[in-house]
Order: structure tokens, then sequence, then C-alpha cells
């Protein structure tokens, strides 16, 4: 009676072994789709599980039983879990299908794409297929291109008809052409296209090198390169953009010809000076002339917080406004982010009075200097605060009357704003 209770008991133990083997298996066999790894657990699990049933045995008749029997039952009882249990996982293990994962599949970015570093190597090649692709599907559409962009998968070239008024999308990766997409678009994209035979450069990639050359940067998967024209009639810059999506984006622009803008800190006081001042040059102004309405002084590391909308809020960088440029002496809106070329926006009239106009040497680097520095000091900040500097001189109100004055904050320092004369000496403190 007895050997018939211990058989029983045992394959009581044998029959546990499988239901956890399958039920534990067959969950594990979902979370590592690596059946070594798999096979490594199920031996780990099987010797703690064994050990365990040797050492212990559960509260039940056929525990006790198994447990108060001799040496040799406990020894079957056990390594007939154990078996059943190293059995039944790995058969589930091995049987269960491959998992597979199902990924979205953009237009232009294939889910079995390989990740390249840098541009993709054929983007050269897939420019002028997509060149010549535009060109049989619609003539004369590469003298109408509205942008032209490149990652470390595909090259998008987007083209527009002036007859249909549809910008139409050509685009290639490694897996061939993308069928071409077609949408309206309005007034604004006809008047910023270009021509094809604008863009003078040889190669993107080479552009690309160099921009990676002068930023002494290493190639990245998140690294693109964007050919757009930045106004209306103004011919194409390459914008190439390190670090895309990553919160540390370096932007470095280069012409039609593939010369490189240099990149510069505009926090620094002197070269954001300097920097004004040969703006003010490129439009035929005098940095002693007191045409200045408004000087926007703006870092462009992480934390800055603009002192007001402007065209290099999110770039950084420095801004005029003046009441008078180029040969026509119009008023206009000057421009540089950091490693782009200066734009300029005539206007047909200027907004600013005449008693609010400044020359820029009124507000030189020293006087510069002293007030971003006395903000700092106030406010215990060390070099790193200053370069999320933001300043804006021109007509604001201080103590509640309106007057020239220069208004600085630092990003990274709440409560940092203060208002300063251009002599560098404070005015008021918070808004």
């Amino acid at each position: 009676m007895t050997d018939q209770h211990s058989r029983r008991d045992i394959a009581r133990w044998a029959a546990c072994g499988v239901g956890v083997g399958v039920s534990t298996f067959a969950v594990l066999r979902f979370v590592s789709d690596n059946r070594s790894v798999v096979g490594a657990v199920i031996g780990l699990i099987v010797a703690a599980i064994a050990v365990g049933a040797w050492r212990s045995l559960g509260p039940s008749d056929s525990m006790s039983r198994l447990r108060h029997a001799d040496r040799r039952a406990r020894r079957t009882g056990a390594l007939a879990f154990g078996c059943a249990l190293a059995i039944s996982g790995t058969a589930v293990a091995t049987s269960l299908p491959k998992l597979t994962i199902p990924s979205a599949s953009p237009s232009v970015h294939g889910a079995n794409d390989q990740a390249h570093v840098g541009l993709a190597e054929q983007a050269d090649t897939w420019l002028k297929n997509l060149l010549a692709k535009a060109e049989s599907v619609q003539p004369g559409s590469t003298k109408h291109v509205y942008s032209i962009s490149a990652d470390n998968v595909s090259v998008v070239l987007l083209v527009y008809d002036p007859v249909s008024g549809l910008c139409t999308g050509f685009a290639e990766n490694a897996k061939g052409e993308i069928e071409p997409t077609g949408s309206s678009v309005d007034d604004s994209v006809a008047a910023r296209t270009f021509s094809i035979d604008e863009l003078q450069v040889s190669s993107l990639t080479s552009v690309y090198q160099d921009v990676l050359a002068t930023t002494k940067t290493y190639p990245a998967t998140q690294d693109k390169l964007d050919i757009v024209s930045p106004i209306s009639g103004a011919p194409p810059v390459i914008n190439v953009t390190l670090g895309f999506g990553t919160g540390t984006e370096q932007r470095i622009q280069a012409n039609a010809t593939g010369s490189i803008a240099v990149p510069f800190d505009p926090s620094g006081t002197s070269t954001a000076y300097n920097v004004a001042k040969s703006l003010l040059v490129s439009v035929g102004v005098g940095s002693y002339e007191p045409v200045v309405g408004r000087l926007v002084v703006q870092g462009s590391a992480d934390g800055t917080v603009p002192l007001g909308e402007s065209p290099i809020s999110a770039t950084g960088g420095i801004l005029l406004e003046v009441t008078k440029a180029g040969p026509e002496g119009r008023p206009a809106t000057i421009y540089q982010a950091p490693g782009a070329f200066p734009v300029v926006l005539y206007k047909d009239a200027s907004t600013t009075p005449a008693d609010a106009v400044f020359a820029l040497d009124d507000f030189g680097p020293e006087q510069m200097h002293l007030a971003v520095d006395d903000c700092a000091k106030r406010v215990g900040g060390n070099d790193s605060d200053m370069r999320t500097v933001a300043l804006q001189m021109g007509s604001t109100t201080v103590n509640g009357q309106d007057r020239l004055a220069v208004q600085i904050q630092l990003g990274t320092k709440p409560g940092s704003y203060a208002i300063y004369d251009k002599a560098g000496s404070l005015l008021q403190i918070g808004p």
C-alpha cells in the first residue's frame, strides 16, 4: 500500500512539473527570442525548484506522505518533478514559433532599412535618379525645386508645378523609388522655389563631410541635410543638422557653391558686437550711425529664453532692426544665427520713432559686458549660465515710462531679468 501511495505521489509530482513547465516556459519563450538564453534559464529554474522540493515539501497529504517516506522515495519524487519540468519546458520553448513584433513602415523609411551613420552612401546617386524621374513625370519641374532632403536612409525631392499648383514629392531609399505623391500648396511655396542649376555643389556628401571637418564632429545616425531657399527670390542654401532630434542639435549652413558658414557663440559680448557690426556693414551702415531701432543678442545654448519673438528665437544669434539699409536706404531686419549666413528682410516702412533709434557703438562690447556680468553676479550665475543670455536693446517700459534701455535675462537663472541703460548701469530689477 505504501508503494502504491508512493507511486501515486510521484505521478502527481511529475504532473505538477509538466504544468509548471508549460505555463512558465510559454511565457518565458515570449520574453526572450534567444533559445540558448531560454535553455540556460530552464536549467537554473529546474535546479532551484529541485533543491527546494528536496528540502521542503508542501503541507498536502501527498507531500506529507512523501516527506515521511524513505530517502529513496523523496529523491525519486524530486527527480520526477525536475525531469517533467525540464522536458515540458524545453518542448514548449523550442516548439513555439519565432516571435515577431509588427512595426510601422513609413512611406520613405522602410521597416527593414538599416541605419547608416551619416548620410546614406547612395545619397548622390539617389538624388540624380530623382531629378531624372521628376523630369520624366513633370518636364521642367527641376526648374521649380522646393526642397531636397537627405538623411541616413533616404533622399526626398519636392518640386512645384506652376501650372497645376501642385507640389510633388519623389523619394528613394535602399528599397528603390517610392511612388510620387502630390498635394496643393499656397503661393508661399511657389515663391521659394529654385532651379537645380543654381545648386553648384558636386556632391551632397562632400558638403556634409566639410561640415563635419569644420565642426570637428563625428557622423551620427541623426544627421540630416536639407536644401531650401530661405526667402522668396534667394538662392538655395544647404542646411546640415548634426544630431537632429537629440536636443543638442548643431546647425551649419553652406551656400549654393558649398562654402561653409562659420559657427560663432553669440553669448560672447565681443563676438556679438563684431557680428552685429559686420551685419550693419553688409547693408552699408556704419556702427556709429544712429539708425538702429532694436538689437537682439541671444545665446544658442539649451535653456536660453528669448526676450520676445524674432527670427532667431529658436536658434539664437544676432538681430538688428534698422531704419535704413542698402543703396535705397530702406528699413530692414538683419539677422544671423550661429553657423548660418546673414539674412536681410527689407520693409516698406519703419515703425520705430525717430527718438528711439541709436547707434551700435552707443552700446559697445564693454558696456554690453558690464551689463551681462552685473546681471549674472546678482543671481549667482557662472559662465555656463551666461551662455544662455538673452539681451534686447530698444524702446521699453522702465518704472512706468517708455525709454531706450537694455533688457537682460539668463535662461538658467529664474528671476534674473534686469534692465540697464546704454552705459551698463542698472535701472530696474524684475519685470
